[in-house]
């Protein structure tokens, strides 16, 4: 009875810090998930002004004439 009783409280030690990782996971998870939309928002702004200068070029080209 007694080597499973100790087994049983193993599980339960093992429970808690699974419990406790799983918690710290998610963190992780939505951390890491914020970042690349953060950075998805920053490449989108990039491009955005990326394409700004080619729709000013002909008309610099226009002016220049």
């Amino acid at each position: 009875m007694r080597g499973h009783n100790s087994k049983q409280r193993r599980l339960k030690h093992m429970l808690k810090l699974k419990r406790r990782q799983s918690g710290r996971l998610q963190n992780m998870q939505r951390l890491k998930q914020e970042l690349r939309q953060k950075l998805q928002n920053e490449h989108a702004l990039k491009r955005k002004y990326v394409r700004r200068p080619k729709q000013i070029r002909p008309i610099d080209r226009l002016l220049k004439r």
